[in-house]
């Protein structure tokens, strides 16, 4: 590009990339309030992507936000992606048409924009930039007077003068916005013919990486945080490898890591749900046997194949401390029966039986509460 203002490739690809997670943060938000777990994990998952976009440009990172694209430095990236066509409505409808970024951005001055934008930008007469400036954000600005004054009919030349080329002149804009919308776009498409020769890349690889872009495009924004992370993820690893930056086994590792550690985190997330869900159930379990010996009623819990669960201290005084029913037991014969009362003579005593037994889909999976009241 002989415009010395225009991004390369890999800078479009980078801010591309940069508003994607932009945008997934602030769908995330909408669900989740900005100081709960899964909003925060969004952010923190994402920041290290945003950071390398930020320390690589060469001077603060400006997006513009105009008819359902974003622009930087002019050039659409991603022109026509429903993501991006979304965070552009998004932030329009708030009345924010553009945000500059510099390098010294930190996480928590993300978080502020997030903030500002969900609870107080469009719900009063308050600008974002005032917003930010109250919450202490100095590296995140609102851009209010572009160099390409995109509300206007007319777009505005900048001040600084380059040498204009053929190729240059071709893109110029006629008094349309929509004309500008339509010149700028072929900026983004990847004319094999603009890339340098020397570069590390092949045709082959950069036709790949093109379809999925565009495959990407049509992919809808409104996804679970899980999915959209992890969907992220893979396609940062699988863009390094397509551009050579890494090898078919790097990358292969990283994924495998990557997804060994989701893997991990949500393992033990369901371990820990299922130990709490446990020990509420035991919790229940001995108040019900405490209020039937509280109530003279000697009380147990066996599985369909007669294995005794537990057992309350009448139980245990009447039939023993026993870890199995006798299947030779009146006791035994009752279940067997269907019956849910009937009267038995146990060790000498007659005793009313009581038989619940739990509706479970596989009949191992069951349970078997007997009562044993005095007759």
């Amino acid at each position: 590009m002989n415009n010395e203002n225009t991004p390369d490739k890999n800078e479009v690809l980078g801010v591309a990339e940069m508003a994607r997670n932009l945008a997934i943060i602030l769908n995330t938000s909408v669900v989740y309030h900005q100081r709960h777990p899964v909003f925060l994990r969004a952010v923190s998952d994402r920041w290290p992507e945003i950071v390398q976009v930020l320390q690589a440009s060469k001077g603060s990172v400006e997006l513009i936000f105009w008819e359902g694209q974003v622009f930087f430095n002019g050039v659409s990236v991603e022109p026509g992606n429903t993501m991006l066509k979304k965070l552009t409505a998004n932030l329009n409808g708030k009345g924010v048409k553009g945000l500059a970024w510099s390098k010294n951005c930190t996480q928590n001055e993300l978080i502020e924009l997030v903030d500002a934008l969900n609870n107080e930008v469009g719900k009063s007469s308050g600008s974002l930039e005032e917003a930010l400036r109250k919450r202490g954000v100095k590296s995140i600005r609102e851009i209010r007077q572009t160099a390409v004054d995109y509300s206007s009919g007319e777009p505005e030349k900048t001040a600084a003068k380059t040498e204009e080329t053929p190729k240059d002149r071709s893109r110029k804009t006629t008094d349309s916005p929509r004309a500008y919308q339509s010149a700028a776009a072929p900026v983004f498409e990847l004319n094999m013919g603009d890339f340098d020769s020397n570069e590390n890349v092949s045709p082959d690889k950069n036709e790949t990486s093109f379809r999925r872009e565009r495959e990407e495009a049509d992919v809808d924004q409104e996804e679970d945080p899980a999915v959209s992370r992890i969907r992220s993820q893979c396609h940062q690893i699988l863009t390094d490898y397509e551009l050579g930056k890494t090898t078919k086994y790097q990358a292969t590792q990283v994924l495998a890591e990557k997804f060994k550690k989701d893997l991990d985190e949500r393992t033990h997330e369901i371990r820990q749900q299922t130990e709490a869900k446990i020990k509420r159930l035991e919790n229940i379990k001995d108040l019900v046997m405490l209020e039937l010996e509280q109530r003279a009623l000697a009380a147990l819990v066996i599985t369909p194949n007669l294995r005794v669960l537990s057992m309350n201290r009448s139980a245990k005084e009447l039939l023993g401390d026993i870890e199995w029913l006798d299947v030779k037991s009146s006791l035994a014969a009752s279940i067997r029966s269907g019956g849910d009362k009937e009267t038995l003579e146990i060790n000498g005593v007659y005793r009313q039986a009581h038989v619940i037994i739990s509706e479970a889909s596989e009949r191992e999976s069951g349970t078997i509460l007997i009562c044993l009241e005095p007759c």
